[in-house]
């Protein structure tokens, strides 16, 4: 009987510690959006606003970089960034940077509040309309008081109630393109969409790709043809580091469910390896930790803190499952190989294969490096920038 009362009393004093501590954690995200409301209100108007896509970077020797943002191409110092996270990005001098993650967490406070009144007075509530309605009219208040000339971004689809705000206030809105478009996408196809009153309001007015082929790509898919234009392959290639192994390498880029693939090629061509005098570098997907390689590392087979691109640029032949930089290689002029092709992902990777730029590989195949073909040419994927379309 005492024990039970004790227990009790432990579980009270529980209680109001967790209420204690989620009143101070929601009371510090209203003050975070107060305080980009206030940002906000003093910040430089009638400028291009930029929704980065924080989750892909550039690690350099000088610092980390962000990936889609290469300040040669977009004259940051007159744009303001929106980040969806807090990160740490040295942007140059004069540029706003701003972070959207106060909104999106009060958002969540003001649906809570909302369902309680809709509950009460009507009975029942739509959990997503009202999500829907809370971010719009947060993101209306926000953008009345930036006034933007434009806005971009990076990843469109999920930023919905954004759009719709630009949309209710007559501001611009374009998409930049941040990984592999194919017809199959079940986001940047529309023709199934085109048929719904209205669905335009919900997307982006222009959509900004790497190259004609995306642009054709999209055409088929139900984008007007005015809509889809060619900026170029504008995010940051740059050299990071320009020493990144000590022996010609095999270039692997993970994906969180590939490990054991990768594993069980690495095992297989082992001896080749070895008597070519080459590596074996993994470089993990952002999501994965180096655990799920442990049982494969040695001394010719390392997981590598270096970033892709720079991996990219010294392999002597790379070799993925589903990657965007299966396709990203032919920048650096690297051959790319695709492990157990058709296994997913066979709308993403299919021209690469067909025109000569990728070849498939089974899991007792070395890669042996070929020579890319000439035709198409590369920049019909990935043109030259229009570095004057980027910065105005």
């Amino acid at each position: 009987m005492g024990s039970t009362v004790i227990g009790a009393a432990r579980s009270e004093h529980r209680s109001v510690f967790f209420y204690l501590s989620l009143l101070y954690k929601k009371s510090k995200e209203i003050v975070q959006l107060v305080v980009l409301l206030f940002q906000c209100q003093f910040a430089p108007k009638n400028r291009v606003i930029i929704f980065n896509h924080t989750s892909r970077r550039r690690i350099t020797e000088a610092g980390v970089r962000p990936f889609y943002l290469p300040n040669e191409n977009f004259q940051l110092k007159n744009k303001i960034i929106f980040e969806d996270r807090a990160f740490n990005f040295a942007y140059p001098s004069g540029t706003v940077k701003l972070t959207s993650l106060a909104l999106d967490r009060c958002s969540g406070i003001f649906v809570r509040l909302l369902a309680l009144y809709a509950r009460l007075v009507y009975g029942s509530y739509d959990t997503d309309i009202l999500s829907f309605i809370v971010r719009f009219k947060l993101w209306e208040v926000v953008l009345r008081m930036l006034r933007p000339a434009r806005v971009q971004v990076m990843v469109w689809y999920g930023k919905e109630p954004m759009i719709a705000a630009c949309k209710e206030l007559g501001i611009e809105i374009w998409d930049m393109q941040h990984g592999i478009i194919y017809e199959e996408h079940p986001i940047y196809n529309l023709i199934a969409a085109n048929s719904v009153t209205g669905s335009s309001y919900l997307r982006p007015d222009k959509c900004l790709v790497y190259g004609e082929y995306w642009r054709q790509h999209l055409l088929r898919s139900g984008w007007p043809c005015d809509d889809v234009v060619v900026s170029g392959y504008f995010p940051d290639t740059n050299v990071g580091y320009a020493h990144v192994a000590d022996a010609p390498y095999v270039l692997y880029t993970s994906q969180p469910h590939s490990n054991q693939l990768i594993i069980e090629h690495i095992r297989a061509i082992q001896g080749e390896l070895k008597s070519r005098g080459w590596h074996a570098l993994i470089a993990l997907h952002p999501s994965e930790n180096a655990d799920g390689y442990r049982q494969i590392l040695s001394d010719s087979v390392k997981i590598t803190k270096f970033d892709s691109y720079d991996l990219l640029r010294n392999c002597m032949v790379h070799v993925s499952f589903t990657s965007t930089l299966l396709w990203e290689a032919m920048l650096f002029e690297k051959p790319s190989f695709i492990l157990q092709y058709g296994r997913e992902a066979v709308g993403l990777l299919s021209d690469l294969v067909r025109f000569g730029y990728g070849r498939t590989l089974t899991v007792d195949e070395f890669p042996e490096p070929f020579q890319l073909p000439q035709v198409p040419p590369r920049e019909y994927f990935f043109a030259m920038t229009n570095k004057e379309l980027l910065s105005n």
